[in-house]
């Protein structure tokens, strides 16, 4: 069964977003968020550095590219 990408800018502060949440939201591909989770200050996952990362959908929506 395939993943069902969640609309992050829906989700309650508090909820956990994967990965393809996270690069739907921006609109970005995989390179990118990699570069900006080694560089930019993007927040960290509540899991660590898991294979399979999860943010809070509150520190995702506050993070502002660029910033």
């Amino acid at each position: 069964m395939a993943y069902e990408v969640r609309n992050i800018a829906k989700m309650a502060d508090d909820e956990l977003a994967r990965r393809k949440d996270v690069l739907s939201y921006f609109r970005i591909s995989q390179a990118t968020l990699h570069d900006w989770r080694t560089r930019k200050g993007f927040p960290k996952p509540v899991n660590g550095n898991a294979s399979t990362p999860y943010w809070r959908a509150g520190d995702v929506k506050a993070y502002r590219p660029g910033s």
